[in-house]
C-alpha cells in the first residue's frame, strides 16, 4: 500500500469538481423558469457543494473511489487495511472534516505535502488515506525535493484561496446596483428575474408581474439555446416599459433610434424599452415582441462578450430577421410564411438594400422585417435550424462581416443565396 501523492489528489479533484459543476450547472439552469433566484450565484454555490459531497461520499462508499481518483489510480481506505471506510466515516470525512482542511485558507490541504504519508488534516482525523493501486516500488517512488515541495505547496494555497474566495467576490459583484437607464423618474420596479428587472413607469396600466417574468425568461431562454449554447456568460438586461410617449422617445433618440418602433434594444447599456403602445396590444403580440427584442439582447450580448469586430455592421437583414424569425414563431398570426412570400415577392428589395433599414424610406417599414424574416426562413429550410448557431459562432471565431461569414459556412456567395431567395419566394 503506497500513500497517493498530494498532485495525484488534486488533479482527480479536479476532474471531480469538473463533473460536479456540469451537473450543477444543468440542475440550475432547469431551475431558471419554474422560480425566480435572486441570488443565482449563492444558489450555484450551494447546490455544487451538496452535489459534490453526494457524489464523493456515494462513490466512495460504494466502490472506495470516484471517476477523478480511478483515473489516476487512487482509492480511499480505511488505516492499514484495504477496504473502504464504512458509511458514516464517509459522510464525516467528506462534510465536517474536510471542511476543517478547507476552511483555514485551505491549510489542511497544502501542509499534506510535507507529511510523510500525504495525509490531509481530514485524512487523519477520520482515519482514513488515500493510495495508489499501482505497484511501484519504494526504490523506484522519486520523493520530490524540499523547492518542489513549496513549489507544489504554494500552488496549492493560491488555488485554495482563488476558489475560496473569488467565487463569492463574484457573486457580491454581480449583485451591486446599476444605474437605470429608464427614461422615466420614479423607476418602479414591476419584477425581478435571472435575467432581467422590469421597470414600468407610473401610469393607468398595470400589469402582472408573474407573467411579464415568465414571458422575459422564457424568450431568453429560446434565444439562448438559438444562439449562443453554453458559450455566453451570463448577463443581466433592465427592461423599461413606459406610459408616456415623451419618456420613450427621448430614450428612443438618446439609443440613436430613427425607423419607428414600439419597442427597442439599447446595447450600449443593456436595456429593452417598450413604449406604450405595446401595452396596448394583446398579450400575444406582446410575448412577439418581447422575444423579438430579447434576441437582439442575447445576440448583442455574445457578440460584444467575444469582442465582435463588426457589431455595429451586422446587417439589418440578419439581426432584425433572426429576431422577426423568433418573434414569428412564439406569436400566434394569421398570416402563415406563404402569406408573406405573396406579399412580397416581386417587390423584394436586394440583400444589399436590407442591409440598413434606416436608409429605406419608399416602403412601409415592416416590409423591410418581413423580407428580413423570410431571408432567415429561406436560411434555415436550406440548411436547417443550426445554421444560425454556425453563422454567429463562426463570425466570432474568424472576426469577419456577418456576410462573409454566411459564405463561408454556406459555401455559396451571397449573390447566388439571394438569386435562389428570390425564386424561393414565388414557390
Amino acid at each position: 500500500m503506497y500513500p497517493a501523492s498530494i498532485g495525484k489528489r488534486f488533479f482527480a479533484f479536479i476532474i471531480d469538481l469538473l463533473l460536479t459543476l456540469f451537473v450543477t450547472a444543468l440542475f440550475t439552469r432547469s431551475l431558471i423558469l419554474l422560480v425566480y433566484l435572486p441570488k443565482f450565484w449563492a444558489v450555484f454555490l450551494w447546490s455544487t457543494s451538496i452535489f459534490y459531497f453526494l457524489y464523493q461520499s456515494i462513490s466512495v462508499v460504494i466502490s472506495g473511489t470516484t471517476i477523478g481518483k480511478k483515473l489516476f489510480g487512487l482509492k480511499v481506505v480505511i488505516n492499514g487495511e484495504i477496504k473502504k471506510p464504512p458509511v458514516l466515516t464517509e459522510i464525516l470525512r467528506e462534510s465536517i472534516l474536510k471542511a476543517i482542511s478547507v476552511i483555514p485558507l485551505g491549510l489542511g490541504f497544502s501542509l499534506a505535502i510535507f507529511d510523510k504519508n500525504q495525509k490531509t488534516w481530514h485524512d487523519k482525523l477520520s482515519t482514513t488515506q488515500v493510495i495508489s493501486d499501482k505497484q511501484n516500488s519504494p526504490e523506484n517512488a522519486k520523493i520530490p525535493s524540499l523547492i518542489s515541495k513549496i513549489i507544489l505547496f504554494v500552488f496549492l494555497l493560491s488555488f485554495t484561496i482563488l476558489a475560496g474566495w473569488v467565487f463569492p467576490l463574484q457573486a457580491v459583484l454581480v449583485s451591486l446596483p446599476d444605474p437605470i437607464p429608464c427614461h422615466f423618474p420614479d423607476d418602479k420596479l414591476l419584477t425581478e428575474s435571472n435575467h432581467f428587472k422590469i421597470y414600468l413607469e407610473t401610469g393607468p396600466q398595470s400589469l402582472d408581474p408573474k407573467l411579464y417574468k415568465l414571458m422575459f425568461e422564457q424568450a431568453f431562454d429560446y434565444s439562448f439555446w438559438l444562439i449562443s449554447p453554453i458559450v455566453t456568460r451570463t448577463s443581466n438586461s433592465t427592461v423599461c416599459i413606459y406610459q408616456q410617449e415623451k419618456n420613450f422617445s427621448d430614450a428612443y433618440n438618446y439609443h440613436g433610434g430613427t425607423t419607428p418602433a414600439q419597442a427597442f434594444y439599447g446595447p450600449t447599456d443593456q436595456s429593452i424599452h417598450f413604449t406604450k403602445s405595446f401595452l396596448e396590444t394583446s398579450i400575444d403580440e406582446q410575448k412577439g415582441t418581447i422575444y423579438h427584442e430579447v434576441n437582439h439582447f442575447i445576440l448583442f450580448l455574445y457578440l460584444t462578450q467575444n469582442n465582435y469586430p463588426y457589431l455595429n455592421e451586422v446587417p439589418d437583414w440578419f439581426k432584425e430577421g433572426l429576431a422577426s424569425l423568433v418573434e414569428y414563431r412564439y406569436q400566434e398570426s394569421s398570416l402563415t410564411i406563404n402569406d408573406l412570400k405573396k406579399s412580397v415577392a416581386g417587390n423584394e428589395n436586394s440583400w444589399q438594400e436590407l442591409s440598413n433599414f434606416s436608409l429605406m424610406e419608399e416602403k412601409s417599414v415592416w416590409s423591410y422585417y418581413d423580407q428580413g424574416l423570410l431571408i432567415m426562413k429561406f436560411l434555415e429550410e436550406k440548411y436547417e435550424t443550426d445554421i444560425f448557431p454556425k453563422i454567429i459562432q463562426g463570425a466570432v471565431n474568424s472576426k469577419q462581416p456577418m456576410e462573409k461569414t454566411v459564405e463561408n459556412i454556406t459555401n455559396e456567395g451571397l449573390p447566388s443565396l439571394e438569386s435562389e431567395w428570390k425564386i424561393w419566394l414565388t414557390k
